[in-house]
């Protein structure tokens, strides 16, 4: 079960990061403001504790895995 969250959630990660490439034409998502590009991730945990404390993980290995973008 928590291999299922797990890859779910990495799949949100990654439908967030493919939509940050909807710039505007000429854009360059990765270098048009100051600092990383901030993500707004969406999960449906229903006050899960577990499951939350999944998609967490998920999102702090994330965001220390590089610079350019950080999942709120």
């Amino acid at each position: 079960m928590k291999r299922k969250l797990q890859t779910g959630a990495l799949a949100l990660v990654a439908l967030s990061l493919a939509l940050t490439g909807c710039a505007e034409a000429g854009e360059d998502p990765a270098t048009s403001g100051d600092g990383p590009i901030e993500l707004k991730l969406w999960t449906h945990s229903a006050g899960n504790p577990a499951e939350l404390a999944v998609y967490e993980q998920i999102i702090e290995d994330f965001n220390a895995s590089q610079s350019d973008y950080v999942v709120v």
